[in-house]
């Protein structure tokens, strides 16, 4: 909180058709914001490599990486620093499947 203002983290939504939209995800990421990542429409082999270069990201940057329990295929990345509270989660993820 600064000067009586409460800060809402960012968070983006990702849904990668194929591996090479991943770009858009580490961008997202390294400028700092969580990421609902979504590879629910994703082919099997692309959503294990995608998840695998979401890791690489998160491991290279100190973020946290966790699987959202409600959701197939779909992940929250946060970055360093960043410590959303569970509403704030269910908050990005259902947010997330309503657009």
């Amino acid at each position: 909180m600064e000067d009586g203002l409460v800060t809402v983290p960012e968070t983006v939504v990702e849904r990668p058709r194929g591996f090479g939209d991943g770009k858009s995800l580490g961008e997202h990421f390294r400028a700092g914001r969580a990421v609902v990542l979504d590879l629910s429409t994703m082919a099997s082999g692309d959503a294990r490599r995608m998840v695998d270069f979401a890791a690489g990201l998160v491991f290279g940057l100190d973020g946290r990486m966790e699987k959202v329990a409600d959701r197939e295929r779909t992940f929250l990345l946060q970055p360093a620093g960043m410590d959303l509270t569970e509403a704030e989660v269910r908050d990005a993820v259902n947010g997330a499947f309503r657009r």
